[in-house]
C-alpha cells in the first residue's frame, strides 16, 4: 500500500505543482544587466540592494504590488525575444509574456496606474507574434483607459501597416495626434506615410 501511495505522488505531484506554479516556464530577471533594462520598481519587487519596496508599494498601490513581479517577468521575457534569433525561442517567450500580463490585467484594480502599459506591451508581443487583431484590441483598450497615450497610437499604426491597411495606420496617426499634437513619434510615422 505504502508503495503505491509513493507512485501516486510522483505522477500526481509534477503535474499539479505545474497547475500551482505556471510561471515556471518564465525567465526571472536575476543578473544586473537584466535589472537594467527593467523598471526600477522591479528591482524593488525583487528587493535588489539599494531598491525601495516601501516607496513603489505605496505608489503602485499594495494590491498591484502584490502582482507586479508578474509583469517583470513577462517584461524580462519581452527583452530575451528580442534579444534572440531563435524564432521558437521568440515566439515561446512573447506568449509566456502575455499570459503573465493578461494574469496581472485580471488580479490588478481596475485604476491601476500601469494599466495602459500591460496592455501596449501584450499588444506590441501579439503584433510580433503575427496575431494583429489581437494586438488592436490590446491597444484599443490601452487607448478606453488613457486616450492621450501616443505609444499605443505608434504601436496601432504600426500594427496596421504590418496588416497591409495603410490608410488605417494614416488615420490612427491623425487621431492620436489630436490627443498629442507634439508628440514626435507620432509626427515622424506621420511624416514617413506621407512621403
Amino acid at each position: 500500500m505504502h508503495h503505491v501511495s509513493m507512485k501516486f505522488i510522483i505522477l500526481i505531484v509534477p503535474p499539479l505543482i505545474l497547475l500551482v506554479c505556471p510561471s515556471q516556464s518564465h525567465a526571472y530577471p536575476s543578473t544586473n544587466a537584466e535589472f537594467a533594462k527593467l523598471p526600477k520598481y522591479c528591482s524593488a519587487r525583487f528587493k535588489r540592494p539599494g531598491s525601495n519596496p516601501e516607496y513603489w508599494k505605496s505608489k503602485l498601490g499594495r494590491k498591484n504590488w502584490v502582482q507586479i513581479h508578474h509583469y517583470c517577468n513577462a517584461l524580462n521575457d519581452i527583452n530575451i525575444a528580442f534579444a534572440s534569433m531563435d524564432p521558437n525561442k521568440r515566439k515561446k517567450s512573447l506568449t509566456v509574456a502575455i499570459r503573465s500580463i493578461k494574469d496581472v490585467l485580471n488580479k490588478t484594480e481596475p485604476t491601476f496606474i500601469l494599466r495602459p502599459e500591460l496592455y501596449l506591451k501584450m499588444g506590441e508581443s501579439y503584433s510580433q507574434l503575427q496575431h494583429y487583431s489581437e494586438a488592436i484590441m490590446a491597444y484599443k483598450s490601452a487607448l478606453k483607459i488613457k486616450s492621450n497615450y501616443s505609444s499605443a497610437y505608434a504601436s496601432m499604426s504600426d500594427t496596421y501597416l504590418k496588416m497591409g491597411k495603410r490608410d488605417r495606420a494614416v488615420e490612427t496617426l491623425n487621431i492620436g495626434l489630436k490627443y498629442k499634437p507634439n508628440s514626435k513619434r507620432l509626427i515622424r510615422r506621420l511624416e514617413r506615410l506621407n512621403k
